[in-house]
């Protein structure tokens, strides 16, 4: 190497060092900013996915919520001549609420999508008479599609409803109208509410 009047290296040495200098951070550049866009997937990927879970959560708990609810709303009625249209809120994923007798079941006329509704039931268990229809709907968010709602305890189950046929009604943005009728004889029918 050469040395300048001062005793140091030359300047063309000098300016080697700075470019291998230069050419190792431009070489460590492309691994950083790998590394960084693989957190920024992993991130994406995790945040997604949270999303996805919480809102899936949020439909089982609606879906609970209302059969919660309605089976309270049914027990006030059990014990007294009453007739109340009440509106629960309800998975905007599920197009009906049917209330059927499967031993009496007859697929609910006027609805194109419920033609083979009984026959499907009753796949589900006879002893059920709400069912979320399109049936396995609910099941999408760990929830069952079908219930036997029924007055007293778990231990003395007291059948409370009566459904001479089955019925229908809509889920219209989320909410479901139902009318309660008890006129006095401890057996509560159903009906759309208006």
């Amino acid at each position: 190497m050469k040395k300048n009047k001062r005793g140091g290296k030359s300047s063309r040495s000098n300016g080697d060092e700075r470019n291998k200098r230069k050419k190792g951070q431009v070489m460590g550049m492309p691994f950083q900013f790998i590394f960084a866009l693989i957190l920024i997937a992993v991130a994406l990927f995790v945040g997604f996915w949270v999303i996805k879970n919480f809102l899936e959560t949020a439909e089982q708990a609606k879906i609970n919520l209302f059969v919660n609810d309605l089976r309270n709303e049914i027990i006030k009625k059990w014990n007294k001549e009453a007739s109340e249209t009440i509106t629960l809120d309800l998975s905007k994923k599920i197009d009906y609420v049917c209330f059927t007798n499967l031993s009496r079941c007859n697929s609910p006329s006027g609805i194109p999508d419920l033609t083979n509704f009984c026959q499907e039931a009753r796949l589900y268990g006879e002893k059920n008479n709400l069912f979320f229809w399109p049936l396995g709907e609910a099941e999408k968010y760990h929830v069952k599609s079908y219930w036997h709602i029924h007055c007293g305890t778990r231990e003395n189950p007291k059948e409370c409803l009566n459904i001479e046929k089955t019925r229908c009604i809509p889920v219209v943005k989320g909410q479901v109208k139902i009318k309660l009728t008890n006129p006095g004889t401890h057996y509560i029918s159903i009906e759309a509410g208006g």
